[in-house]
């Protein structure tokens, strides 16, 4: 028998998601990161989507790189491997014809049972 992982809080997660910009124009690359906030935390696996801040519709597409699997009907992107990861950066491209703002979801998963789910991006700190 197989047992199922539950998420753990995000509020208890040792990963944050951080984008470079929340307002988009037409085109606008927008970069997004998954980060470790403590040097003992590593993962295996994430997903991420795009959703527009005010009609909570998938939006946009990201940027094919090694290591990441396109979903493009639901503006997702997850690995392609289970190597561990500490960082991984992301770009996305907002629709050509809107403008607005945009918040990004993730699922960060440490072990096949434990993982955070339903993380929500935050604006990266400006330097």
């Amino acid at each position: 028998m197989r047992t199922q992982g539950l998420p753990l809080p995000s509020s208890r997660s040792p990963y944050v998601l951080l984008q470079t910009a929340v307002s988009y124009k037409p085109g606008q690359v927008i970069n997004v990161s998954i980060q470790r906030l403590n040097s003992e935390s590593s993962f295996k696996g994430f997903m991420v989507q795009a959703i527009e801040k005010s009609s909570s519709k998938y939006i946009g597409t990201f940027l094919d790189a090694d290591g990441l699997r396109l979903v493009d009907e639901c503006s997702a992107v997850l690995q392609s491997d289970n190597k561990p990861k500490t960082r991984i950066q992301l770009a996305w491209v907002a629709p050509l014809n809107q403008r607005g703002d945009v918040i990004f979801r993730g699922t960060i998963v440490e072990h096949r049972t434990q993982y955070y789910d339903n993380l929500i991006s935050q604006p990266e700190p400006q330097k």
